[in-house]
């Protein structure tokens, strides 16, 4: 029987962006990726905090996998090798 498959609370983060396809408030963000049951590691006092300072982290690497849109809105940053327009 196949372990049960687990990620970062960051990966999922991503993940909800990434299916969402526009930019979402970092607290939604947030709370659906701990709401996934996959995600393991976030059993701390405050890992809404936690996540969220990852997540804001993550948006200052210039090739980071969020992008910060405006005060407390993140979206995803277009994967290499996709098109986002047509041409």
């Amino acid at each position: 029987m196949p372990a049960k498959a687990k990620k970062s609370g960051k990966a999922a983060a991503i993940e909800v962006l990434r299916k969402r396809g526009k930019a979402m408030p970092v607290k939604e963000v947030v709370a659906a990726a701990l709401a996934d049951p996959e995600v393991t590691g976030m059993k701390g006092k405050t890992p809404a905090a936690t996540l969220s300072a990852a997540l804001y982290t993550e948006a200052k690497k210039p090739d980071g996998a969020v992008i910060l849109v405006g005060r407390g809105m993140m979206k995803a940053r277009p994967q290499r090798g996709s098109r986002s327009r047509s041409t």
